[in-house]
């Protein structure tokens, strides 16, 4: 078992690009009624203001939790063009 407060300071690495994605500690937690988590939300790294998208990294993606880092497995497709450098 691992608490939120554990996890906050690791980066979020994309297994597929070796891509950082972010940390932790920036993202809020999705959680269905029974109190199960089911994804990591993040704010869209580019863009000022409102209207900023969100992205959503769901908790399934999660492969391995370091004592670094948490390594997610999503396809490019998966994130916004602009976290894929298109």
């Amino acid at each position: 078992m691992v608490r939120f407060s554990g996890l906050a300071g690791k980066e979020i690495i994309n297994l597929r690009d070796g891509e950082r994605l972010g940390h932790l500690g920036d993202c809020d937690l999705e959680v269905d009624p029974s109190g199960s988590l089911q994804a990591l939300v993040m704010p869209e790294r580019r863009g000022v203001g409102r209207g900023r998208r969100r992205v959503s990294i769901p908790w399934s993606a999660v492969q391995r939790i370091g004592p670094d880092v948490l390594i997610v497995d999503l396809a490019p497709a998966d994130l916004p063009k602009t976290w894929r450098g298109v």
